[in-house]
């Protein structure tokens, strides 16, 4: 038996992840600071950076959607891993980290993935 949904709900979802992106969507919202590629003003590449010192705003709230986007940015991923370490509970986030590796892993790696985290 298949599970149904009224399309009312499913609308609401829509819309509601279509609110939280709203502001995230490059082709919905402009670009600040300047695109580099218009003018000669390169902060737009120097905060774009994998790994900065001082996070913008916009960054941090795109870590409040969830973890998985706290996650995916790298610069996100060091600051929660070192307000971790301050709570001596690094080990779950390193945890959490190994297994969604593991989840993009090839069926070759699998295993010696899983042995990494266990040990």
């Amino acid at each position: 038996m298949r599970a149904r949904s009224k399309v009312s709900q499913a609308a609401e979802c829509l819309v509601a992840s279509y609110e939280t992106y709203l502001e995230f969507d490059p082709l919905l919202s402009p670009v600040l600071p300047s695109n580099p590629w218009l003018t000669d003003d390169p902060t737009f590449m120097e905060l774009g950076q994998p790994l900065v010192e001082c996070p913008t705003e916009w960054r941090v709230r795109r870590w409040a959607i969830s973890l998985d986007e706290l996650a995916a940015d790298p610069t996100g991923l060091h600051e929660i891993t070192k307000c971790m370490q301050k709570e001596h509970s690094h080990e779950n986030i390193r945890f959490w980290t190994a297994v969604h590796q593991l989840r993009k892993a090839t069926l070759s790696d699998v295993e010696s993935r899983v042995s990494a985290i266990y040990s």
